[in-house]
């Protein structure tokens, strides 16, 4: 005689595990996008290339460093030397928080 399969009723004590099974069932189409979209298939795009040559554009790169360094004025993140070679990396966050916005617009540009 082959065993029978019972589904018993779900308990309090099974909150965690569904909740669990639930959030995995709906990540299951990311994961399949993401295994669609391998890099090989990334590089046969032509926008990649305008997109690698629109990021090193003399025009990007300047607009770049003006907002930067006016965004490093408005805070007064300018490096100093008071604080040994530590202080000479206070603008890093500053070229960072203006390169963020800048590469999304020069992708929306290139995809467009």
């Amino acid at each position: 005689m082959a065993p029978e399969a019972l589904i018993r009723p779900y308990a309090a004590r099974d909150l965690k595990l569904v909740k669990f099974m639930v959030g995995k069932a709906n990540l299951q189409s990311l994961a399949v996008a993401n295994n669609k979209s391998t890099w090989s298939f990334v590089c046969q795009r032509p926008a990649l290339k305008k997109m690698s040559l629109a990021y090193i554009h003399p025009i990007t790169l300047a607009l770049w460093f003006a907002l930067s360094s006016a965004f490093m004025q408005a805070m007064s993140w300018w490096p100093t030397g008071e604080h040994g070679l530590l202080g000479y990396l206070r603008p890093f966050p500053a070229f960072a928080a203006v390169a963020v916005p800048l590469m999304f617009f020069v992708d929306w540009c290139v995809q467009t």
